[in-house]
């Protein structure tokens, strides 16, 4: 189970973190992982005195005036809680060729729901050249390069589509999990909370507040999560990280309970088999910890492998003989972990 890299001791237990926007909801997006990212804070990441910081402040004010939560922006349609362009978007419409340009951002979004992004970044990088100003496209591919750790291209997507949609909740989302990715905690939270007050009950948002709150080590973690599993108890990843903060405390046997649940939804997780092995580990309890390696390790790619035997947490084990009878079954044989 590795932690988001922001966290000191999350060396070992993966956040099955949601993917941005609504994709991330519907479990359309591929799982984005925070933990351990190769940290590289981008110069565009929007500062002082940029049009998303006027943008945030403007709404600040607003909020502070008592005005109800702001629209979408023009020319959004909501499918199931994702945003796509509108027939009449006035961007779209000046098109020649709308119908062309259309096809491609349908095949852009088809694709990400795949978790396909060497399709959906030509598809996307179409239609940003046929409309420059399309939010929806620009959210959308900042999305796919934030997963691949190109902070500096999705920090500048992500304010090209604010600066287009001003206040729209599924940018505010995008722009916080940049900042926790670059562990500007206190700004992802201040952008997660001003979604939240603009759109109270988004469930993105909500998840992602967990997210940060989680790698705050903030004592309101607990609570957020448990009231994100009221409102949207098949969201398997809230129960996989409610378990993470779980284990950490020595809960194990309630985070158990938890994963399980986690898996009963979503039988194929990996994060939450690892995280049921090592809790299992944790309490002494080698044999059945073994047993649940084996039904997440053999189904992993070799380097997803390597990556999981490198958890410091489960360091400590590798050396048993029963770890290690079992890795020998393993083909082929993973490289050695490195030391912790």
């Amino acid at each position: 189970m590795t932690d988001p890299a922001p966290v000191p001791r999350a060396a070992l237990w993966r956040l099955a973190a949601v993917g941005l926007v609504a994709l991330a909801l519907l479990g359309l997006l591929s799982v984005l992982l925070v933990a351990r990212p190769k940290i590289v804070v981008p110069a565009a990441l929007p500062g002082a005195g940029s049009e998303v910081e006027t943008a945030l402040a403007a709404a600040g004010d607003v909020l502070a005036e008592g005005t109800e939560p702001l629209p979408e922006g023009p020319g959004s349609t909501a499918e199931g809680g994702i945003l796509f362009p509108a027939a009449e978007d006035p961007i779209l419409a000046g098109e020649a060729d709308f119908a062309e340009t259309l096809a491609a951002f349908r095949e852009g979004q088809d694709a990400m729901r795949r978790g396909d992004f060497a399709a959906a970044e030509p598809a996307l990088l179409k239609v940003l050249a046929r409309a420059p100003d399309n939010a929806a496209a620009a959210r959308t591919l900042g999305t796919l390069y934030l997963q691949r750790g190109q902070f500096a291209h999705a920090a500048a997507l992500f304010e090209q589509s604010f600066r287009s949609e001003p206040y729209n909740a599924e940018t505010l989302v995008a722009l916080s999990m940049l900042s926790l990715q670059v562990r500007d905690f206190d700004r992802s939270l201040e952008l997660i909370n001003l979604a939240l007050r603009l759109y109270p009950g988004y469930g993105p948002a909500a998840i992602q507040r967990c997210l940060v709150l989680l790698a705050m080590e903030d004592p309101g973690a607990e609570t957020a999560f448990r009231e994100a599993i009221e409102a949207m108890p098949r969201v398997p990843s809230l129960r996989n990280n409610l378990a993470v903060l779980l284990i950490r405390r020595g809960e194990r046997e309630e985070a158990r309970e938890q994963l399980s649940q986690a898996l009963a939804l979503a039988p194929n997780d990996e994060s939450a088999a690892f995280n049921y092995a090592l809790s299992l580990f944790l309490d002494g309890n080698v044999e059945e910890g073994v047993a649940w390696l084996g039904k997440v390790l053999p189904r992993v790619s070799q380097a997803r492998r390597n990556e999981l035997l490198r958890d410091p947490d489960l360091a400590p084990y590798l050396g048993d003989p029963a770890v290690q009878a079992f890795l020998r079954t393993l083909d082929p044989a993973p490289e050695k972990p490195a030391e912790p």
